[in-house]
């Protein structure tokens, strides 16, 4: 039996893990909380974390890649930000029958 409404409310610096989650489900709720979304989401081996950050979270995000982009200006190198970014890992997938996924903020 699949719930297909639930609403989900984290105050910063919560977070909640569910499990098990299938890859078809975790791709489902990716596309349910759109792209505009405040949570940070982590999924592997079936287990999905959903993360609200902390302001200090983010100030620490946002300084890092301002230095980031600074060392990088300096060195003359190109770059393009890319925001949140999903990895795949490949290796870890062969191993499964399930992608293996990464979330970086």
């Amino acid at each position: 039996m699949r719930i297909t409404d639930i609403r989900l409310r984290l105050e910063p610096g919560q977070k909640v893990t569910l499990q098990p989650v299938s890859w078809e489900r975790f791709e489902e709720i990716l596309v349910e909380l759109g792209q505009k979304r405040s949570s940070r989401i982590a999924y592997a081996n079936g287990i999905l974390e959903i993360m609200a950050p902390l302001p200090e979270h983010e100030r620490s995000k946002v300084l890092l890649a301002d230095f980031v982009k600074t060392l990088l200006k300096v060195q003359k190198r190109a770059w393009e930000p890319l925001g949140s970014t999903l990895m795949y890992c490949e290796k870890a997938s062969m191993l499964s029958s399930r992608p293996v996924l990464h979330s970086l903020m």
